[in-house]
């Protein structure tokens, strides 16, 4: 039998695809679980991300400073410095002027158009339009039986008239018809006879006719039977 060659053994290094995956792990767990599929022991769990390293012991010694409670805090307050009231003698004077103008155009205003306009409607609603007044008196134009007379103001095309009426009926007393004045000028029609009254001014014992309008006072003189400019 002829003799057998000496051996020697060569180690060759396993090749890097052929390493099993499982060698970087750690060991078997003694209890039998496992390190593959997600089997883990409760005591050594498979941690996948690395813990974070403790703090520094060189900051651990310092105490951590308390803090106030926020209701407690005082925030520091600036306040601005006080400036002095300065009057502005321009300015006032400009303030008291434009003041007193407008008073002055609010007077202006009530006396050209909210006072003409106020009277307006006030001798609407009195008079009516065409203007119209009444009034009713003995005048001894009258019957015994009738002795009271009408009398009515009216206001046609700016021109004031009186009719005096008897109370006597038809045919019985003619009505007489009295020219008082003649207006011109913008809204002349609406001018009222304001009033109509009686009273003796030539002391002969009759009641004359005292007409105002537009602020002026007429008088017709009652000569017993109708009504004249004059007395005489």
């Amino acid at each position: 039998m002829p003799p057998l060659k000496e051996q020697i053994a060569v180690h060759v290094p396993p090749r890097a695809s052929r390493t099993p995956a499982f060698e970087n792990q750690p060991p078997a767990s003694p209890h039998r679980g496992g390190h593959y599929a997600g089997i883990h022991p409760e005591d050594q769990p498979y941690q996948t991300r690395q813990p974070k390293k403790p703090a520094s012991p060189a900051y651990d010694d310092i105490p951590d400073e308390p803090r106030t409670p926020s209701s407690v805090r005082r925030y520091p307050v600036t306040t601005a410095p006080k400036q002095r009231f300065r009057l502005n003698i321009g300015a006032f004077v400009l303030l008291a002027l434009g003041t007193v103008l407008l008073a002055v155009v609010f007077a202006l205003a009530i006396v050209e158009i909210i006072s003409p306009a106020l009277q307006n409607w006030h001798d609407t609603q009195t008079y009516g339009y065409p203007r119209t007044t009444h009034a009713r008196t003995i005048a001894g134009h009258g019957d015994p039986a009738h002795p009271y007379s009408d009398y009515i103001g009216v206001n046609l095309k700016c021109s004031l008239y009186v009719v005096e009426l008897g109370e006597s009926g038809p045919g019985k007393q003619v009505p007489h018809l009295y020219y008082i004045a003649h207006f011109v000028g913008p809204n002349c029609d609406l001018i009222a006879i304001t009033s109509i009254t009686f009273a003796d001014e030539n002391g002969d014992g009759k009641v004359d006719m005292l007409i105002v309008a537009n602020n002026t006072l007429y008088i017709l003189y009652n000569d017993g039977t109708t009504f004249r400019q004059s007395s005489k």
